[in-house]
């Protein structure tokens, strides 16, 4: 017969001895020296953060109040319709502000959003001047849509045209009546067609008469996908090409006006001897170019 003994082993509430005793002194030095090094490190920090805080404080009130930064020059390059004065109400900046206080990339949002401004830079150089140069966009035609609009090369409406000087450029008459607003694009083949073919045509050395060919223009209509009809100014007459080969194709109306200012008989009526009025001259062929003059 088996006789247990149960023994109850009652936690010890005492303090430890021996080699037990010296491992937990060290354990609670060690943490006492943690938290000490721990609480160092913070006030440190804190002191230091203190320190830069009030003295980046000090030395922003005093370069914002230095006059060796206030603004001495403000150079503008590039500019032709955009006037200086206009340019600086924009940008907002003036002589006399300082330099620290002009925010690069406001300026350039406030002068790109001027429809005349095709690009722009703006630059610090320290420490007391400013450098803008501007890329201002040029007028090329004048778009006829439901009214008149001074556009550049990328469809950009410019204005509206103001005088004589603004109607010296070809008129290029759009096919749907539409308006504009000024700074608006205008999104359209048969414009661009005009433009590129106005562009080419200011290379062609050549006159009618006495004066250049691109001063004889008036308006040019796209005549649907990648042709135009070219009027000529003081006359009737017109010329049709398409974007196809017009390298090719303006060496064709050089010779041809070549022949028309010489004189030609092409021009003299067979029996009275008379000056024949041109019609058109059409260049949408590839390889032939057909004169018609009125009966």
């Amino acid at each position: 017969m088996r006789t247990s003994t149960f023994v109850k082993i009652k936690s010890y509430r005492g303090t430890y001895t021996g080699a037990g005793a010296v491992i937990a002194r060290r354990k609670k030095i060690q943490r006492i020296k943690s938290a000490a090094l721990s609480l160092f490190r913070w006030a440190t920090f804190l002191s230091f953060g203190c320190f830069i805080v009030v003295g980046g404080y000090r030395g922003y009130r005093y370069v914002m109040a230095s006059p060796y930064f206030d603004i001495s020059d403000i150079t503008i390059d590039g500019n032709i319709n955009f006037k200086r004065d206009d340019i600086l109400s924009v940008a907002d900046i003036e002589i006399g502000q300082n330099i620290f206080s002009v925010n690069i990339g406001e300026v350039y949002k406030r002068i790109k959003g001027n429809p005349w401004i095709k690009d722009v830079s703006v630059k610090k150089e320290m420490p007391d001047r400013l450098k803008i140069k501007i890329n201002e966009r040029e007028p090329v035609a004048v778009l006829k849509s439901n009214e008149l609009y001074l556009i550049d090369d990328e469809g950009v409406v410019l204005a509206k045209p103001n005088g004589e000087s603004d109607m010296s450029f070809p008129v290029i008459v759009k096919l749907m009546d539409l308006k504009y607003e000024i700074g608006d694009r205008v999104n359209s083949e048969d414009v661009f067609n005009g433009i590129n073919i106005w562009e080419r045509l200011k290379g062609v050395k050549l006159n009618i008469g006495e004066s250049p060919l691109e001063d004889n223009i008036t308006t040019i209509e796209p005549l649907g996908y990648d042709k135009a009809k070219i009027n000529l100014r003081n006359t009737n007459s017109y010329i049709v090409i398409n974007g196809e080969d017009t390298n090719k194709k303006f060496q064709h109306l050089q010779v041809v006006m070549n022949l028309l200012n010489e004189n030609t008989p092409l021009l003299k009526g067979k029996k009275t001897g008379e000056m024949m009025e041109l019609d058109y001259i059409d260049l949408s062929f590839r390889d032939k170019v057909i004169v018609k003059y009125r009966d």
